[in-house]
């Protein structure tokens, strides 16, 4: 069963320039909106184990919510680079998998598809409604199995969340523009995240940082 996809939400997100808190503030509102679209056929799906798969950054921001739902479920859940995933799980293992790929992969989906599987895509979207969309669609699939206390009140977490983030980050901007021009001459940086923060930490480092410093 190839289930479609979140949304079609794009956007392109700048290194520099003015921080546009209303357009954070849509991709944000879009990432919930992508993931409620989930709860109306997660009920009906009977799954023995999750397989997020992907690659870059998109699975870094991902691997939050396939951490929780480790944590959480009873399912067994692990992940996989997209190359891997090719070869990697055996077709007599497809029936009862929900596979979540953390990015369009049209072909790959065709393939899970074919083999018995369950497919979701998250929609292409800004690293932090990726991330927030992701977290979003594990509470659904969580509260669908009966496997997270009050799923309501999460969601309306995440919901608050979505509207406290662009204010933050609005506030941050002057120091963080004090910090780039302190920091841009170091020799090197080391970018540390504690707990479900650290994908993001890896994925600023390894793209967003290397992306900036080159050019």
């Amino acid at each position: 069963m190839n289930l479609p996809a979140g949304s079609s939400l794009s956007r392109a997100t700048a290194l520099a320039g003015p921080f546009d808190a209303a357009g954070h503030r849509r991709d944000l509102e879009a990432a919930l909106a992508a993931a409620e679209t989930a709860a109306r056929w997660i009920p009906a799906l009977s799954v023995e184990r999750l397989v997020l798969v992907g690659g870059g950054e998109a699975q870094l921001l991902a691997q939050p919510a396939l951490d929780l739902v480790g944590r959480t479920s009873r399912l067994a859940s692990f992940a996989l680079a997209s190359e891997e995933a090719r070869i990697g799980l055996p077709p007599e293992r497809a029936p009862g998998t929900l596979v979540l790929l953390s990015a369009p992969d049209p072909d790959l989906a065709e393939t899970f598809a074919a083999r018995g599987a369950a497919v979701w895509t998250l929609a292409p979207m800004a690293p932090e409604a990726l991330c927030l969309q992701a977290l979003a669609w594990a509470v659904h699939l969580l509260a669908a199995r009966g496997e997270i206390a009050a799923p309501d009140a999460v969601r309306e977490g995440l919901a608050a969340l979505s509207c406290a983030l662009g204010p933050a980050k609005a506030a941050f901007e002057p120091e963080a523009a004090r910090l780039a021009a302190r920091l841009r001459a170091e020799p090197y940086q080391i970018v540390t995240g504690a707990g479900g923060a650290w994908p993001v930490a890896h994925r600023f480092a390894l793209s967003a940082l290397e992306r900036g410093l080159s050019r």
